[in-house]
């Protein structure tokens, strides 16, 4: 049994060093307040950079940046009988307006450095929200600086008009056909007070196994057959 055991644990590791990732995660809980404007947020590993608008920014436009909700009242996020957002997004969020929504806008991201994978929390895109059944929020990402050459998407189609609040959408993209360098979250209709969080994205892709990895999977398969086979025969 001890020898069976081993050899499970050398499988299991085996397979954890050819799949591991580098994720990196901005939950904006830390150095944050509410109704704060939040442009560049920096992290160890990369710059990230945030817009709010109905359209990409661009050189000639204004860049407008989106803006911190903290949770409960009377301020800009979900009231203590929201769930389950309440819970899911901690103290503080982001959203597309402050002082409270009046329109609805699109979200816009820039990595100074591009990545491999995306992945985030939508809040409130509901049907009594403006957003009728059948309303969709899409995650595209691109692989250019201009939110034009599409590489991936994920996207939310609100089911039902009765109200959901402070409903959560996870919306990601784990295999793009290039490296990711912005992203966006737009909406088929707008939907006034919606937020983001939970913003997730890997520095790297899923590892392949190299050749001594697989060797040591192989070698561990084989055991495991021959030390079944010898007690079989016992």
């Amino acid at each position: 049994m001890k020898i069976i055991r081993f050899l499970l644990i050398l499988l299991a590791l085996s397979f954890f060093l050819g799949t591991s990732a580098h994720a990196f995660l901005i939950d904006f809980e830390t150095g944050f307040s509410d109704q704060q404007s939040v442009g560049n947020v920096g992290t160890a590993v990369n710059n990230l950079i945030f817009f709010v608008d109905t359209a990409p920014p661009t050189s000639s436009t204004p860049f407008n940046h989106a803006f911190i909700a903290k949770v409960g009242t009377p301020v800009t996020a979900f009231v203590p009988l929201d769930t389950p957002a309440l819970t899911t997004s901690g103290d503080f969020y982001l959203t597309d307006e402050s002082n409270g929504p009046t329109i609805g806008l699109n979200y816009f991201i820039f990595f100074e450095i591009p990545v491999f994978s995306l992945g985030l929390d939508l809040y409130d895109f509901r049907g009594d929200g403006g957003a009728p059944i059948g309303a969709t929020a899409t995650l595209n990402v691109f692989s250019d600086i201009n939110w034009s050459v599409t590489v991936g998407m994920d996207s939310f189609t609100v089911p039902t008009l009765q109200p959901v609040e402070g409903n959560v959408a996870r919306l990601s993209v784990s295999s793009p056909s290039a490296t990711i360098r912005t992203a966006s979250v737009t909406f088929s209709h707008p939907d006034i007070g919606t937020g983001i969080d939970n913003i997730e994205w890997a520095t790297a892709p899923p590892a392949v196994p190299e050749p001594s990895t697989l060797l040591l999977l192989g070698s561990g398969l084989v055991g495991l057959v021959g030390f079944g086979r010898r007690k079989f025969s016992k």
